[in-house]
């Protein structure tokens, strides 16, 4: 796995091959694993009742359910019960640092993927209906079946296929884990699945592979061939004929140890160990410039790929086969004017504290003591404003990576005239309509010839709360458009488009230069106060 506390590896299945990345990612300046460790220690240390070291069954049961686990998709009580099962195996107990690098094992650990049904939007889903065979290339029989098997996706029976009616119902989120598990497919193209949660999902989606300190070379190699063995032989060959992998003639001749023109799971094992393709450095929280600027590829891939690096922290990859679109979100849980968790939205009565039935809004299942620090039997605001601050912080001590998107532009090829819609007349010409697109002139479309496209976005952990339907529980954006509330300069609310109280990268209109002046903590946005500072 990666080493440091920064580091953070991937392994990204393009089109045609793996590509090992490796995020060195910071929060306020430290690596951002030691900054997940900080607040990790303290609480399991608040565990010790007896101060002995050790966390003993009666103490593991007075777990705190995390609402780190409820926004990884775990139950509200996952938290208390995951410990007690692990302690529990420990008669004597378990040692507090055994205890903490068990944590980091689990769905609140410092790193953490999702990947939703609907970020895989109508070009994947398009792909695998019409991939009859599931060999990752479309022939032009398959083409040529188009018709006849996405007929079945017109719900409306208006003889036009739309985006929508290819991602809805459709079984797009597959993935194995390392012990053979396979998690329930996504029941709606707005479900979210962590990729780690509590390690009984998985790492591995279609397209990222989430290496931690655990994870073997074995299973590295093993992921690579699932992802890529087309005839099911364990071996991957880079023969053009049968091409199954396209590592180049370099670097396949250096894992070929046999000689024998295929890669087996143990010459795989070495890819697996090797230097990572690509190194990126991101930042969050507060930025740094003792934190070193890094975006480099190796040399197994610096001739055909370009990195791109954006003033706003994010980069854009332009691999062989694929363009990965890599953006950093760096808004901190508690300090999101945006999210901001109102207090009166969950007092239903307006008596000034909240009861049992009106906690349980806040933390589900979880014992009233979460939130009732005095045990009175009543959360007072300071009670519930300490308790969003306490697990905001712990949300914003972790990184999660979502898949935003990923698409081959092929409902875009086959759309002839760009209406949004497949007519019947441009399914039954799909195969003439992409016949340039066969470079090779081999039948086959592949990867190369169908560079995927995909956009990551990494964020610092979300808070949520058993009662996020409400949308009432969300104080107004400060910046949002009232007279009475309307804040900063002129100029900072007409560029401030989606009204959150800050002004990003993305929404500035100036340059690289006057947006560093503006903002003067370095955090990447420029906020309504750090706009009137600086004047107009």
């Amino acid at each position: 796995g990666a080493t440091g506390g920064a580091a953070q590896d991937l392994i990204f299945f393009g089109p045609l091959r793996p590509v090992r990345i490796r995020l060195h990612l910071y929060v306020d300046g430290r690596p951002f694993r030691d900054v997940w460790r900080d607040h990790a220690r303290g609480y399991v240390q608040s565990l010790d009742a007896n101060q002995d070291g050790r966390i003993d069954r009666a103490e593991a049961q007075q777990a705190r359910p995390s609402l780190a686990s409820l926004a990884a998709g775990a139950g509200s009580t996952e938290g208390n019960a995951s410990l007690a099962r692990f302690v529990a195996e420990r008669p004597a107990g378990a040692p507090l640092e055994e205890c903490l690098r068990w944590q980091e094992t689990t769905a609140d650990g410092p790193f953490s993927v999702t990947e939703s049904a609907a970020a895989a939007l109508s070009d994947g889903a398009l792909l695998e209906l019409i991939d009859a065979d599931r060999d990752r290339r479309l022939s032009r029989v398959e083409l040529g079946a188009a018709i006849d098997v996405l007929r079945r996706r017109d719900f409306d029976n208006n003889e036009a296929l739309t985006r929508n009616e290819l991602i809805s119902g459709a079984a797009l989120y597959q993935s194995v884990s390392p012990r053979g598990e396979v998690p329930p497919a996504a029941s709606g193209p707005d479900e979210q699945r962590p990729a780690n949660a509590d390690r009984t999902g998985d790492d591995r989606s279609r397209f990222l592979l989430i290496v931690h300190a655990q994870t073997s070379p074995a299973e590295i190699a093993g992921a690579i061939l699932d992802r890529y063995d087309r005839d099911g032989n364990r071996r991957l060959t880079c023969r053009l004929a049968a091409r199954e992998v396209a590592l180049g003639d370099e670097l396949f001749a250096a894992l070929d140890h046999s000689g024998d023109d295929a890669l087996d799971i143990d010459e795989l094992g070495a890819f697996a160990a090797r230097a990572p393709d690509v190194e990126l450095s991101i930042q969050f929280g507060q930025l740094s410039a003792e934190v070193p600027a890094l975006a480099s590829a190796g040399t197994a891939l610096s001739a055909g790929m370009r990195i791109r690096a954006r003033s706003d922290g994010s980069y854009k990859l332009e691999l062989p086969d694929a363009t990965v679109d890599l953006r950093r979100d760096n808004r901190h849980p508690t300090k999101n004017r945006a999210q901001e968790i109102d207090f009166r939205s969950f007092d239903a009565d307006a008596n000034g504290y909240l009861d049992a039935p009106e906690a349980a809004r806040v933390i589900g299942k979880a014992p009233l003591a979460l939130l009732d620090a005095d045990n009175d039997g009543m959360v007072q605001p300071a009670e519930f404003e300490a308790f969003v601050t306490r697990e905001g912080d712990a949300a914003g001590a972790r990184l999660v990576l979502a898949l935003t998107g990923e698409g081959q532009n092929l409902f875009e090829q086959i759309d002839a005239n760009f209406d949004g819609g497949l007519t019947p007349r441009e399914l039954r010409t799909a195969a003439e309509q992409l016949a340039n697109q066969d470079l090779n002139g081999d039948g086959y479309l592949d990867g190369d010839e169908l560079p995927q496209q995909v956009g990551l976005l990494l964020a610092r952990g979300r808070l949520r709360l058993a009662d996020m339907s409400n949308s009432a529980a969300l104080r107004r954006p400060r910046g949002t458009v009232r007279v009475e509330e309307e804040v900063g300069p002129g100029w900072f609310r007409k560029m401030d488009r989606n009204r959150d109280g800050d002004v990003s990268p993305r929404e500035f209109l100036g340059t690289a230069a006057q947006f560093e002046h503006f903002d003067a903590n370095r955090d990447g946005l420029i906020a309504a106060d750090e706009a009137e500072a600086r004047g107009e």
